[in-house]
C-alpha cells in the first residue's frame, strides 16, 4: 500500500500482486454497498456460487503460502 500511494505501481506488483490485482474488485464492492445503503436499502445477498468462493480462497491462501518460501522473489 505504501508503493501505491507513492505512485509506485510497479514496486507495489512486485511485492504483492494479489492486492494490487484485487483493488479494482474490492472498490467496487464498496462502491455498490455504499450505495446500497445511501438509498437506505439493504444490500444484495452474496450470489456467487459457493465454487467461486471456495476457489478464491484457495488462490488467496495458496498465494500467502507461496510468498511466505524462499520461492517467492521479493525485492526488499
Amino acid at each position: 500500500m505504501h508503493q501505491l500511494l507513492h505512485g509506485h505501481v510497479l514496486a507495489a506488483f512486485m511485492l504483492n500482486p494479489l492486492f494490487l490485482l484485487a483493488i479494482p474488485f474490492l472498490l467496487f464492492a464498496l462502491l455498490r454497498y455504499s450505495v446500497a445503503v445511501m438509498r437506505g436499502g439493504m444490500p444484495r445477498q452474496n450470489v456467487l456460487p459457493a465454487s467461486f468462493i471456495y476457489g478464491l480462497f484457495f488462490v488467496v491462501l495458496s498465494f500467502w503460502i507461496f510468498r511466505n518460501t524462499s520461492l517467492y522473489p521479493f525485492v526488499s
